[in-house]
């Protein structure tokens, strides 16, 4: 067992305190895409996103939306943006049972 005195105490408080000011926190989200937005030769987005949701009660199609998923993903920096000419997105559901629920995510670079 170690016994510190009130002065070796504080001192180390305030060591750790300094190095935890001075840690620079890893940076989260990237600003540089993964994926450059490029065009297929027809002008049309090389980039497709298949959004199928899997749920034991299917969802009013309006209450079906996408938006949060795309949005981490560009922010994520998986895909480089989420206007119409950035990606094709098509969003879907089935039926299926309750254990087997699910949201999946499918995302094709076209070349």
């Amino acid at each position: 067992m170690v016994t510190w005195t009130q002065e070796q105490l504080r001192e180390h408080e305030l060591k750790t305190r300094r190095q935890i000011q001075s840690a620079e926190p890893e940076q989260v989200v990237r600003h540089e895409p993964l994926a450059e937005g490029k065009r297929t030769t027809q002008g049309a987005p090389c980039i497709v996103v298949r959004v199928k949701s899997l749920r034991s009660r299917l969802l009013d199609p309006d209450n079906l939306c996408a938006k949060s998923l795309i949005d981490g993903l560009r922010y994520a920096s998986i895909i480089p943006g989420d206007r119409p000419e950035d990606i094709e997105l098509t969003v879907c559901q089935e039926k299926c049972g309750k254990k087997d629920e699910r949201t999946e995510i499918e995302i094709d670079y076209r070349l």
